[in-house]
Formats: C-alpha cells, sequence, structure tokens
C-alpha cells in the first residue's frame, strides 16, 4: 500500500495453485487490477479461478484493514 492507502502492488510469494486454472489470478494482469484502489471491493473475480481471486481479494482487504489499524484511515 502507498502511503495514502492505496494498492501499489502484490507479489504473491508462493503458491500451489493448478496450472492454467488458479494461477490465471495470479497473473499481472490480474493483480493490476488492484492498483490504485484502497480495498479489493471493486475486483470481480477471475472467472473459472474463483477461489484464487477470493484469497487474492482477501489478502488484500486484510492489508487496507491493517493499514487502517496503524494509520487510522
Amino acid at each position: 500500500l502507498d502511503a495514502s492507502g492505496n494498492v501499489s502492488g502484490i507479489k504473491v510469494m508462493e503458491h500451489s495453485e493448478t496450472p492454467g486454472v488458479g494461477t490465471n489470478a495470479l497473473t499481472d494482469t490480474y493483480l493490476g487490477y488492484f492498483g490504485g484502489l484502497p480495498n479489493a471491493d471493486g475486483v470481480d473475480a477471475y472467472s473459472g479461478a474463483s477461489f484464487t481471486s477470493k484469497a487474492v481479494r482477501s489478502g488484500v482487504n486484510a492489508a487496507a484493514e491493517q493499514f487502517a489499524l496503524v494509520f487510522g484511515n
């Protein structure tokens, strides 16, 4: 997150997703949809990778919640 609390980037450190299915929600293109947003509420799940998309969205929202707790936004 940047100083304003908006997503500045997402990096997936490791995963065990199915190639061509779950990994579709881990591409730079999909992860780029979160850029500049304060949370994941405006990003839809990737079709065919709904569980992985939900995990990514959950991680973004968890980071946003922590930011708000620390910085009071």
